[in-house]
């Protein structure tokens, strides 16, 4: 719900600041914003807030239908639905103030369950009374065992590099969920591999060459694993990182680690039904906040980290910096339609936050962000020019000032957006049901020990 005059209300806030205030210009550092939403199932607690805030306004929050596009997308391998939970049916009121520890106060000394945080330095998140997440560990009993043939249909194959330790965590958590994988590593580190892998669920390969002398990052491995199960005659391809730490299924508002094939196994059954698949991928998981509704999947925007890859196409990685990205940008360039899966989510730390990998030589994290910034910069004209030459072909009234733009993270100030909606086929790209029929419900139960 967005803010509005019927849901936005002024607290300690002089007169002449509220007759200028507008939704659409920033905040002045003197005035904070609370987005605050009450539990309609509290009634009596709804009436304390208006007694105690007389001049309060609220909207309540309904939505009605196919909201998460569940059935629009024919989704039926396994249960989502968030409508219920979290600000789907809250009271939404929107609070500009100039003393938030003032009210604040006010809201903790007479109400007994209250949760809020710092969404950034201009805004707080505040809820009273929040439903109760059911907490647990998803789990599948009949895909839990490797002889029931419940693998993935796709290789599975990790990329890596400088992480034969614990920040291998791929490799670790796919041998702890007992899935068959592929890790491919450079000549120069294999002894190393060797010594540290678990062979039970997984093969060692190396790659032709020691590829970070290329000083293109992570792309010449990529390639060389998709052309090596592409010459196996394989259609598609998992390729992850090397540092995922888990997956986490949406359901019910919350986020909950699933340790199942169906990670990976719905998605393909998924992708098998349908023509026109490009990269088909797992969301991140911090993206996606609890208690909210969140479309089953989107379609035409980035794939990244845990991707389902075809081989039947002429697209490969090409780039430095933002392989995912470019990549993802070219096949909708070229007509294929991506999908990004947020009923189960991949959880991984932050580009450049592990040791290994490209922190040394992409990142460059020991030399004051010198990396973030090179990769922004490389980022920004390797659009430019993909655009210039009509790689990247984008809609009749953009240009590049509308596809990419800085956006600051709270890690990382060095960040570039792209705007995937400027794409000439965004809009266009879309998935056609084939005669491949895949059904089947997983059955999975939470496991609250």
């Amino acid at each position: 719900m967005s803010e509005n005059k019927e849901n936005t209300w002024f607290y300690m806030c002089d007169e002449n600041f509220i007759k200028t205030y507008t939704s659409k210009k920033k905040l002045p550092e003197t005035h904070k914003k609370i987005i605050t939403r009450l539990n309609p199932d509290y009634p009596d607690d709804i009436e304390l807030f208006k007694i105690l805030f007389p001049n309060c306004k609220m909207l309540k929050r309904e939505r009605d239908g196919d909201v998460e596009r569940v059935k629009q997308y024919e989704w039926d391998l396994m249960n989502y639905d968030n409508t219920g939970m979290g600000d789907s049916y809250n009271y939404i009121s929107f609070i500009v103030t100039s003393n938030e520890d003032s009210l604040f106060q006010i809201v903790k000394s007479n109400f007994n369950n209250i949760w809020f945080r710092k969404s950034n330095p201009q805004s707080y998140t505040l809820k009273i009374n929040p439903e109760n997440k059911e907490r647990g560990i998803w789990r599948n009993e009949q895909l839990e065992n490797i002889d029931s043939g419940g693998q993935p249909e796709y290789p599975v194959a990790i990329v890596s590099f400088g992480r034969y330790n614990d920040y291998g965590r791929t490799h670790k958590l796919l041998t702890t969920l007992k899935i068959k994988h592929y890790l491919f590593v450079e000549p120069c580190e294999y002894k190393n591999y060797k010594m540290w892998y678990d062979k039970r669920y997984c093969e060692l390969l190396k790659g032709e060459e020691d590829y970070h002398l290329q000083d293109m990052g992570s792309t010449p491995m990529r390639n060389y694993i998709l052309k090596y199960f592409k010459n196996n005659d394989e259609e598609r391809v998992w390729l992850l990182d090397d540092n995922i730490k888990c997956y986490k299924r949406l359901y019910r508002g919350a986020k909950n680690v699933i340790n199942s094939f169906d990670i990976f196994t719905t998605i393909e059954k998924y992708v098998m039904r349908y023509d026109n698949v490009g990269i088909a991928s797992h969301n991140f998981a911090p993206f996606i906040t609890e208690g909210g509704i969140r479309n089953i999947l989107c379609k035409n925007g980035k794939c990244y980290s845990s991707m389902l890859i075809p081989l039947n196409t002429d697209i490969w990685f090409n780039h430095k910096h933002q392989e995912d990205n470019f990549i993802s940008i070219e096949y909708v360039s070229k007509g294929y339609t991506n999908l990004c899966f947020n009923h189960i989510m991949y959880e991984k730390n932050t580009s450049g936050e592990d040791g290994g990998g490209n922190t040394k030589f992409i990142y460059k994290k020991d030399e004051k962000d010198i990396g973030r910034q090179e990769r922004y910069n490389y980022s920004f004209e390797t659009a430019k020019r993909l655009i210039e030459v009509g790689d990247i072909k984008l809609k009749e009234d953009m240009d590049l000032s509308n596809f990419c733009f800085h956006k600051p993270l709270k890690h990382e100030y060095y960040h570039l957006e792209f705007n995937y909606q400027a794409l000439e086929n965004f809009d266009k790209n879309d998935i056609v049901r084939n005669n491949n029929d895949t059904y089947y419900l997983t059955k999975l139960y939470l496991d609250t020990d």
